[in-house]
């Protein structure tokens, strides 16, 4: 195996053959048994900064870019690398030994993975995958309810709404209860109140159960007041 570029090679091969070949300064085994090993992770900012970028140039090549740029972009190169080792199955990054708050040998530590943990990565990251997609979709059509109180139980029995033809039987039903207490030895200034109580509560039952008949409690009230017109009339 001569070039590199003829064979693309992926990056696991590509990395442990530049480590056996200690071909970037700062690129080699922590542990070769544990496969740990560390590369060099130098800011710009800092000493040898353009020797330790050799290797993400050198990924760059290796993966088909001719154009690097003059002068090259350090910070595109650099993160393309990173993006190339997070997305690959084939490494775990060992974060609590990484170096990266020095002038000089910052590094990252990671350890190549065997063939059964790089197949449980790739299914746990199918199953990443695939709980993001379904907390993306939009939520379920929620169909409004409508709710109907049920007035099976009260006078009228439909128990959807009131008829036309129930407003005149209580009509009837509220006169001829006038008449009655009319009727009887109790004297007017006794029954009025009664009879206004009894009224009020009769109307207020209907108009709860169909709001659209409240013009029905205006109607009746104008008859409980022209009622008590006539009788102080009288008296």
């Amino acid at each position: 195996m001569t070039d590199d570029n003829e064979y693309k090679l992926p990056l696991r091969h590509w990395l442990v053959k530049k480590i056996e070949e200690s071909a970037f300064d700062g690129l080699e085994w922590v542990n070769r048994e544990e496969k740990t090993f560390k590369i060099p992770w130098t800011q710009k900012k800092y000493p040898n900064w353009e020797k330790h970028c050799e290797i993400f140039k050198a990924w760059a090549k290796h993966r088909g870019s001719t154009n690097l740029g003059d002068p090259f972009d350090f910070k595109k190169l650099k993160g393309n690398f990173r993006c190339a080792l997070n997305k690959s199955d084939d490494f775990e990054e060992i974060k609590e030994r990484n170096v990266s708050d020095q002038q000089t040998g910052n590094y990252k530590i990671y350890r190549l993975l065997d063939k059964s943990e790089v197949t449980e990565k790739r299914a746990q990251r199918k199953r990443s995958t695939a709980g993001s997609s379904g907390s993306n979709k939009p939520p379920a059509k929620q169909h409004k309810r409508s709710y109907t109180p049920d007035t099976s139980g009260w006078p009228g029995g439909s128990g959807v709404s009131v008829k036309s033809e129930y407003k005149q039987e209580l009509e009837q039903k509220i006169n001829s209860d006038i008449e009655q207490q009319l009727s009887n030895s109790m004297s007017s200034s006794q029954m009025v109140p009664i009879l206004i109580i009894r009224k009020l509560h009769f109307i207020h039952t209907i108009c709860y159960v169909q709001y659209k008949y409240c013009q029905l409690f205006s109607h009746q009230f104008s008859s409980i007041i022209k009622f008590l017109s006539i009788k102080k009339y009288k008296n």
